[in-house]
C-alpha cells in the first residue's frame, strides 16, 4: 500500500511530471503514504468522499504555484494530521531514512 505510493512517485510523479490519484485506502495507511510522499519532497491532496478517500500526488511545481496553493493544501493537511494525530512515530518505526533509494526498473 506504501509500495503503491513509491512506485507512483518514482516511475511517474518525478520523472513523468504528471500527478497520479492512488487507490482509496484507510486512515492510517494514508498516513503512511502522506508521510513518504513528503519525505520526496512533494505536495500530496485528499480527493474523495469520506469511504472513498484517497491522495493525489503532485509533481514538483515553481515557487510561484507553490505560493499560490501552498496554504490550501498545508491547512487540509493539518486538520487532516489533527484529526488522526500524526506523530513522528506514526508507524511506531524508531528509525527513518533520510533519502529512500530509487526501485530499479
Amino acid at each position: 500500500m506504501v509500495l503503491e505510493a513509491r512506485i507512483a512517485v518514482e516511475q511517474i510523479v518525478i520523472p513523468k511530471g504528471e500527478p497520479v490519484e492512488l487507490l482509496p485506502r484507510p486512515s492510517n495507511i494514508i498516513l503512511l503514504q502522506k508521510d513518504l510522499i513528503r519525505k520526496y519532497n512533494l505536495q500530496s491532496e485528499r480527493v474523495g468522499s469520506e469511504s472513498d478517500i484517497r491522495l493525489r500526488i503532485l509533481p514538483f511545481q515553481s515557487m510561484e504555484d507553490e505560493d499560490t496553493q501552498t496554504s490550501e493544501r498545508t491547512e487540509a493537511d493539518n486538520e487532516f494530521d489533527e484529526l488522526f494525530n500524526v506523530n513522528a512515530e506514526a508507524n511506531g518505526s524508531p528509525n527513518t531514512l533520510e533519502k529512500l533509494p530509487f526501485l530499479p526498473d
